[in-house]
């Protein structure tokens, strides 16, 4: 289904080389189909026909670009000629692409000029670089398939062809001989987002999205202790005490938490309630501007992928802001772990105080007792010798006194 109010539409189809024999008269007159200057009046035979309003009656063309060429040359057109005969010679796929605009969007970035006609046709042919490779990419052709484009302005929408061949086909081959065609409706979508994205660039206006999201209310959360906030300490308690025992587990998005998770939600809602307000409503105003941007872009066929994109942010910031939320939890378990095992330590340490006190006490005292008994020990060994001594002092006297004797006695008797 196509919208008539995007800004950017994108058809794909493809040929096997049979038919586009019959449609273009083979690759090579594809190519200059889409790099013709004259007009054309092309015999439909059902391929073109749901589309045939995009390519019928061509009257202008500024020329083929490739990933690599801004503007071929006639010889680089003759050389790409060669190189998608030689790819229809291999039985290869001829993938036809369209991707039209509403020059009224194209206008709104910058891209074409009603007053003047001027065009940006470089940011033109880049995206659709992108999105080509987008399409080889998902496809995985990057190897093997060379494309050429052409920006068309002679309707009333701008708009860009591209045609697409393997050289050496990759691709599955069907009962019938021919290799598979079809490219997949995601790859499509992926194609078409690419374009469109690429020609609006909101990567500034996305990227200030984020920074409100990660620094103004993610960032700020580490200044806020949920455990003591009055608003939620009590919540906070609970969830705690409901965890599992196992703390690599305390990730938002784990399965083992899951029964928790609406009660982490609301303490980040009333975080946000209480210090973010007014930055979550900022969100809420850019992601509603984002949507209308998407919408304006795509079409409204998808206004419901549009919406998701702005819930899947906002659970993403219910996410960052979980994970948040469970680190404070983490730290607060092990904070408590740590001085209940504080308290344990220095009870034991006390006991164990006490008892080595008391035998130092009694070694003290064992020891104060031994150092006694040698004093006593020693004192009665030294007034022992005190006696000996004494006593052999008298003997060496009396002997002295008595050989004096002895020796007068001889003198008279002599």
């Amino acid at each position: 289904m196509i919208s008539k109010n995007a800004g950017v539409v994108h058809i794909g189809r493809f040929l096997t080389p049979k038919q586009a024999t019959k449609i273009s008269g083979g690759f090579k007159g594809y190519v200059n189909y889409v790099s013709r200057k004259e007009a054309v009046k092309h015999v439909d035979n059902g391929f073109f026909s749901e589309y045939h309003e995009y390519m019928k009656d061509e009257m202008k063309s500024n020329g083929l670009f490739t990933n690599e060429l801004d503007r071929a040359t006639d010889r680089d057109k003759e050389k790409l000629k060669s190189l998608f005969d030689i790819a229809e010679k291999n039985k290869s796929v001829l993938w036809q692409d369209v991707f039209s605009f509403r020059n009224e969007w194209l206008e709104k970035y910058n891209v074409y000029d009603s007053q003047t006609g001027a065009l940006d046709e470089q940011k033109l042919m880049n995206a659709t670089r992108a999105a080509m490779n987008i399409m080889l990419k998902k496809e995985r052709m990057e190897e093997s398939a060379i494309w050429v484009g052409a920006i068309h302005l002679n309707t009333d929408n701008i708009h860009v062809h591209v045609a697409t061949v393997e050289l050496t086909p990759t691709r599955k081959m069907m009962p019938n001989g021919e290799y598979r065609g079809k490219i997949k409706p995601k790859t499509y979508e992926a194609m078409k987002s690419k374009m469109g994205n690429f020609i609006m660039d909101r990567s500034k206006e996305r990227s200030m999205l984020d920074e409100l999201i990660r620094k103004k209310i993610i960032k700020e959360k580490e200044k806020v202790s949920l455990a003591k906030d009055k608003e939620t300490k009590t919540l906070f308690m609970k969830v705690i005490n409901e965890l599992p025992n196992n703390k690599r587990y305390w990730q938002y998005s784990y399965n083992e938490i899951s029964h928790v998770r609406s009660d982490i939600d609301e303490i980040s809602k009333r975080f946000i309630k209480k210090y973010h307000s007014k930055d979550f409503d900022e969100v809420c105003k850019r992601l509603d501007e984002e949507v209308k941007v998407m919408q304006e872009a795509f079409g409204d066929e998808k206004k419901n992928q549009y919406e998701n994109y702005k819930q899947n942010k906002i659970n993403d910031l219910y996410k960052r802001l979980g994970n948040a939320v469970l680190k404070e939890m983490k730290n607060y378990a092990y904070a408590k772990e740590r001085n209940e095992f504080g308290r344990g330590r220095s009870r034991v340490q006390k006991g164990t105080n006490k008892k080595i006190q008391t035998r130092i006490n009694r070694n003290s005292y064992d020891t104060f007792r031994n150092n006694m008994a040698a004093l006593n020990a020693f004192k009665q060994m030294q007034k022992h010798m005190d006696k000996s001594y004494e006593k052999w002092k008298s003997e060496k006297e009396f002997e002295r006194l008595h050989g004096i004797k002895q020796a007068h006695e001889y003198e008279i008797g002599d």
